[in-house]
């Protein structure tokens, strides 16, 4: 899979609880490998590059 350059959003929605966890994930040390849902409004400019229900890897830059 190639990696697009970064999409801007607003994300306005993290769930607290991971959604799906792979089953080799028993401890809280492996964190980074569990999935949450979220929903973000892109910018207008970047709106036709996500699909609907498309995974996305986010990276929290600020709490504007």
């Amino acid at each position: 899979m190639v990696a697009l350059s970064p999409l801007l959003a607003l994300l306005n929605y993290i769930s607290p609880e991971a959604e799906f966890t792979p089953p080799v994930i028993y401890s809280t040390k492996r964190r980074e490998k569990l999935i949450f849902m979220a929903e973000a409004i892109p910018a207008l400019q970047q709106a036709g590059r996500m699909k609907i229900g498309q995974p996305f890897d986010v990276e929290i830059i600020g709490d504007e």
